[in-house]
């Protein structure tokens, strides 16, 4: 992303809800992005979208989701996507998807940083919220 030092750094969720609020609450269906980013937090390109689902629920094919981000050249990167009836507030689904995420990518040295569900209005970070913390690269 030419662009991303206007964004600046996603140091923290409440950047990630700048960059992709408005327009994650244009879908009807959640869908689920990642934010590849350099060493120094800056995107290395444009949110990736990895999967789409239905009105309450997402399927992430982690495969996929660790070949698109060791693609865009980066070991570091954040869990997105939206909840379309406007609540921000995590699923017993979204919980295990972030703890599957962040091990499964921590064996190929792959960090998660975040993970941030989007509502209207609203986010909920994981790591803000402390229900998972950061796994040091192996």
């Amino acid at each position: 992303m030419r662009q991303s030092w206007r964004i600046g750094q996603i140091r923290n969720p409440h950047v990630v809800w700048t960059v992709m609020g408005a327009y994650a609450a244009t879908f009807d269906e959640e869908r689920t992005w990642i934010l590849a980013l350099d060493v120094h937090g800056y995107l290395r390109a444009e949110p990736q979208q990895i999967a789409q689902g239905g009105a309450s629920y997402v399927v992430v094919d982690l495969p996929s989701t660790f070949r698109r981000t060791i693609a865009l050249g980066s070991s570091f990167f954040v869990l997105t996507h939206n909840h379309p009836t406007g609540s921000a507030w995590p699923s017993h689904a979204d919980w295990v998807l972030t703890h599957d995420v962040a091990e499964q990518g921590a064996q190929m040295q792959l960090l998660l940083l975040d993970h941030v569900v989007l509502g209207l209005n609203e986010y909920y970070s994981f790591r803000e919220q402390k229900l998972w913390r950061l796994s040091p690269v192996k």
